[in-house]
């Protein structure tokens, strides 16, 4: 039956109905042969989705943010193992822990869709320490030997301060005073950096002391 007045057909509701048509034929070419009589296609209903998706790997300490998709009304639950975490009710939510993070939404139309699964692994970060192999007096001795922690695969940064040096070894010759760090970095590439060692300088200008008795 011809519409009497197809004037007065807003713009939104030619909008809908073109959306609606959309739909059906692309629930038609999903199912060939299939009546479409029974079926409801709800122009209401909503997409969860969270990036990043898929597997994201991390360093322990270091935190992802994952972010669900937006829209006008609609609200978040976000989900850690398959159980709500308490509280997390906002568009993004920061991961540390390894677990599988999923998100529901509603929106105002009463619409409820759970986004597919984004799995984080947190690798493990090195010990660093800084050991002495000498005395830590340049007025005693003439240089400081300084040795970080070993282990498999590690890789070394030592820093002064805030500068780098240009040392990259497990054991590092000292001979000038100041705090010195060194960033640990694993095969991972996870990396974490020592607390600072000093080395001193107690004589004045001009002042020899020795080591021997």
């Amino acid at each position: 039956k011809a519409i009497g007045n197809a004037d007065n057909i807003s713009a939104d509701a030619v909008k809908n109905i073109e959306a609606n048509n959309a739909k059906i034929a692309k629930w038609m070419r999903a199912h060939p042969g299939e009546a479409l009589n029974d079926q409801v296609i709800d122009e209401n209903a909503i997409v969860a989705t969270i990036s990043p998706a898929g597997s994201v790997t991390v360093c322990d300490g270091t935190a992802v943010m994952l972010t669900a998709n937006g829209g006008g009304g609609i609200s978040y639950q976000w989900i850690r193992n398959n159980k709500n975490i308490e509280g997390e009710t906002n568009q993004t939510y920061s991961a540390k822990k390894a677990a599988g993070y999923s998100v529901s939404q509603s929106n105002v139309f009463g619409c409820v869709a759970t986004s597919a699964k984004t799995t984080l692994a947190v690798l493990a970060v090195p010990p660093a320490a800084i050991i002495p192999l000498t005395g830590t007096d340049l007025c005693i001795t003439d240089t400081v030997m300084l040795e970080a922690n070993g282990g498999t695969g590690y890789t070394y940064q030592w820093k002064k301060g805030a500068s780098i040096l240009t040392g990259t070894n497990q054991v590092m010759k000292i001979t000038k005073a100041g705090t010195y760090k060194v960033v640990v970095t694993n095969a991972q590439g996870c990396s974490k950096t020592s607390g600072g060692f000093k080395v001193t300088k107690t004589c004045k200008k001009g002042e020899v002391f020795s080591g021997n008795p």
